[in-house]
């Protein structure tokens, strides 16, 4: 963790920012999990925290393909089951980065299906990424690579928009000023989170 990211974790005073610090950690976890799958060669996942995390550890295993997504088990400090996703079309074309998409649940989630957005770059500061699904549209908090839902609330609504869905955009804006659009396909996301919901209750 960065010394920026510490010093923002320190301003959590209030309950919102306690329960935004919850979020941070939990993302942290996400991270480390999505360095052990591109660690162990299991699915091409490439975020800024790859190069720092410990290749030493056990690599989760993928227990199923639903649809679009994939499904991993996780049993280090903890059982964690989370669901991936990879874009389906990127905007602009002349730019590189490779993003991803969570759902994530386990005890560190507090037996909540978790959403979250790894870019593939650092956002830029204080910036917000949005999430369209049909005439839907949510907005996620950032902190370098990451971003999260800040609410329970409309967290619980943008899981029960993507299973209705059939595809989501995700816009947001690089530390470089640079906007990006990364479209999913959200065909397997029902079946995905009833399966993490069985292997992680």
């Amino acid at each position: 963790m960065t010394g920026r990211t510490r010093s923002r974790l320190g301003l959590a005073k209030s309950a919102r920012n306690q329960y935004l610090l919850l979020r941070l950690m939990i993302g942290c976890r996400v991270r480390e999990l999505n360095a052990r799958i591109a660690a162990a060669g299991v699915m091409l996942v490439v975020v800024a925290a790859t190069a720092s995390a410990p290749l030493a550890m056990a690599a989760p295993k993928q227990d199923s393909k639903q649809g679009d997504w994939a499904v991993f088990v996780e049993d280090e400090g903890g059982k964690t089951c989370y669901m991936v996703a990879r874009p389906a079309a990127q905007s602009p074309s002349h730019l590189n980065w490779e993003p991803t998409v969570y759902i994530t649940r386990g005890a560190k989630t507090g037996g909540r299906d978790e959403p979250s957005v790894s870019a593939g770059y650092t956002y830029q500061d204080g910036s917000t990424v949005t999430i369209s699904i049909g005439s839907d549209t949510f907005t996620l908090f950032t902190l370098e690579d990451g971003a999260w839902v800040a609410e329970p609330e409309p967290e619980r609504e943008l899981i029960a928009a993507m299973k209705k869905g059939a595809s989501m955009v995700i816009k947001g804006t690089s530390a470089r000023g640079n906007v990006t659009t990364d479209t999913y396909s959200l065909s397997g996301v029902t079946a995905g989170i009833n399966r993490i919901n069985q292997l992680c209750p």
